[in-house]
């Protein structure tokens, strides 16, 4: 090979090694930019507005392509139900009602609350009730036990408040003024339904609403993957103890509501556990071992709520069992630490 030969074979290795050169350089660096860019574009159509409603905090996440600012349609939402529905505001309807013997009302969002009420309440008894939350100011729930803040008034304990209602739209009437109306159960639930619903006609499909302790969830988070939450399960130390720990939840198009402490419990020598919650129908703290129940239900989040507090109160397996016939799955939690999860709830239960 001659020396022009050579040259000319030198002069095309180096074309070809420059052009590698170049090939690799455009691959480490566009490229992943490239896929940075996807990245962040999906995760700009990631949106959230939280804030503070009916006592508690609240925190939506929505995928959104459009990336709208609904901030200010979520808030009007919540502010309705704070004008409606809080025990927190004087000047909300059910603060009126509860300082006059009757109320005439015609607005069809607390028309249907009450209506929804009357019928959740004909399906799972006397365990929920919209006045029970006052009978709670009447106890103390200490570490050594509940005790009754003022034995003297124990014969003005209220009777049952809900039989005390004349719920006749539009008119609204409490036969027994020393009854108050809090909607402690069911203004929530029916408020992130409200919410969803918005959020339909809107064409989000993908959404996680968080309100206190319930959460409905539909479609997908921005990985693509269903919506996580964290559930508040104990876990047998080596000992046999219960010791706190939490599980993942994935929720797939449900509504999911945890009612209770699992930590929160008295059991005297005899025994005989008893929960920070008072039955409505009684009027007394509850006497079983449940000290925890969460409920899922793959539809609205005021069937969740409500039949979660109902489970709370009567305590059963036999309620739970009721419940999971009515299409419902639950999480119970006893008070040595048992743990029963629905045989259909156990694929979305994971450890992280």
């Amino acid at each position: 090979m001659d020396r022009k030969q050579l040259a000319r074979k030198n002069a095309i290795y180096s074309i070809v090694l420059i052009v590698l050169v170049g090939i690799v350089y455009l691959y480490r660096n566009y490229v992943p930019q490239q896929a940075a860019q996807q990245v962040e574009q999906v995760g700009t159509d990631r949106m959230q507005v939280q804030g503070e409603a009916l006592g508690v905090t609240y925190q939506l996440t929505y995928i959104d392509e459009q990336r709208r600012d609904l901030t200010a349609e979520v808030e009007a939402i919540f502010q309705e139900f704070t004008e409606k529905f809080s025990i927190y505001s004087t000047q909300s309807l059910i603060s009126k009602w509860n300082r006059v013997d009757s109320l005439q009302v015609e607005d069809a969002l607390w028309e249907d609350l009450f209506l929804k009420y009357e019928q959740q309440r004909a399906r799972y008894g006397k365990g929920i009730d919209p006045t029970q939350h006052a009978l709670l100011d009447l106890w103390d729930f200490r570490a050594e036990g509940p005790v009754f803040r003022d034995s003297t008034r124990l014969r003005e304990l209220p009777a049952p408040g809900f039989s005390t209602l004349r719920l006749a739209h539009p008119l609204y009437v409490r036969s027994d003024t020393t009854v108050q109306v809090t909607l402690h159960q069911g203004a929530k639930g029916l408020a992130v339904d409200v919410l969803a619903d918005f959020l339909a006609e809107k064409g989000i499909q993908n959404f996680l609403i968080n309100l206190g302790s319930l959460v409905r969830a539909a479609g997908v988070n921005a990985g693509g993957e269903l919506w996580r939450i964290a559930l508040p399960l104990p876990e047998k130390s080596a000992a046999g103890a219960a010791e706190p720990n939490f599980r993942v939840m994935a929720l797939e198009d449900a509504s999911f509501v945890t009612i209770g402490d699992y930590t929160a419990y008295y059991t005297d020598p005899l025994g005989t556990t008893t929960a920070a919650y008072v039955h409505p129908g009684t009027g007394f703290p509850v006497q079983h071992d449940l000290v925890q129940v969460s409920v899922q239900h793959k539809g609205d989040a005021f069937t969740a709520e409500l039949a979660a507090w109902a489970a709370f109160a009567e305590g059963k397996e036999e309620f739970l069992a009721e419940l999971e016939a009515d299409g419902l799955r639950t999480v119970s939690v006893r008070a040595r630490g048992e743990t029963r999860i629905s045989q259909q709830l156990r694929v979305y239960l994971t450890s992280e």
